[in-house]
């Protein structure tokens, strides 16, 4: 009788220790989600370790986060250069000389919105056409 208690007791710390050990595998595995370590591991510790790894393996990794971030910027960056673009076709060009539009694009180019290449690239536009 007492050595099935005992049999018992160290079943259950087995247990508890592999809950633990899985949890902090998971946690770990969350710590490069947006989720985070310790989110990760409460989650799994109070829950179990397979939700929490399931509710990791959703969470978006940071790495495609920040890539999203440059993407976006870099688009809106290539949308402000179109949108300068379609200004100048439809410009008046009693208005606007191409000396004013030259000006405006080395604006751009010098606050970071459009890149060398592109300022070269509408430049090389507006004096030809």
């Amino acid at each position: 009788m007492e050595m099935e208690m005992e049999m018992e007791i160290v079943r259950a710390i087995v247990i508890f220790t592999v809950w633990i050990i899985f949890s902090v595998v998971v946690g770990l595995m969350g710590r490069k989600r947006k989720i985070g370590f310790w989110w990760a591991f409460l989650l799994s510790f109070l829950l179990s370790p397979i939700l929490g790894l399931t509710v990791v393996l959703y969470s978006q990794n940071k790495k495609d986060e920040a890539y999203k971030g440059k993407k976006l910027q870099s688009q809106r960056r290539q949308q402000e250069a179109l949108n300068l673009l379609v200004e100048l076709k439809q410009s008046d060009s009693s208005k606007n000389s191409v000396a004013n539009e030259l000006e405006k694009l080395k604006k751009l180019r010098d606050e970071g919105v459009i890149t060398e290449a592109e300022f070269e690239k509408l430049k090389n536009k507006l004096i030809n056409s």
